[in-house]
């Protein structure tokens, strides 16, 4: 328990360091199951564990931090360094009970063993929004959702 506490801790502080590598624009790719929300939420955050030999912890994590204001982070975790690490980032938003695609990035870095991807974004109130990331350490790849939070 303690370790996955002092991982969790650690992936948070990656998620403040300054983001390396590139940005590019992408599309949500599918929508995802219905997942809990709830309006009292100021932070959310989806985690996957280990997958395959590289892709050690992908993270997505969403926070209220004012009105109509949003920190998105997703963070890619390689087990060693490795040739090719992503994380693509898409923030979507409930519009009449469906979810759709608000905005989205990504970033990619070589030879390297992490990559967070931040942004502070204003956003429309009164609506829910929610993180899916995708991420890859070389051919290993797996994603990570967030719940939904209310922006008011």
């Amino acid at each position: 328990m303690k370790k996955k506490i002092v991982i969790t801790a650690m992936a948070l502080l990656f998620s403040f360091a300054v983001t390396s590598g590139t940005v590019e624009e992408v599309q949500a790719i599918t929508t995802v199951p219905n997942m809990s929300v709830a309006e009292e939420n100021t932070l959310s955050e989806g985690i996957i564990e280990p997958r395959g030999q590289y892709l050690q912890k992908g993270i997505s994590s969403l926070g209220k931090i004012g009105k109509g204001k949003i920190k998105v982070t997703g963070t890619t975790i390689a087990q060693k360094t490795v040739a090719d690490i992503k994380v693509s980032v898409m923030i979507e938003r409930e519009v009449k009970g469906k979810w759709v695609s608000y905005t989205s990035w990504r970033a990619s870095d070589k030879n390297t063993h992490s990559i967070t991807s931040s942004k502070i974004l204003k956003v429309p109130r009164g609506y829910y929004y929610r993180v899916r990331s995708v991420h890859s350490a070389n051919s290993d790849v797996g994603d990570s959702n967030t719940n939904a939070i209310y922006v008011d």
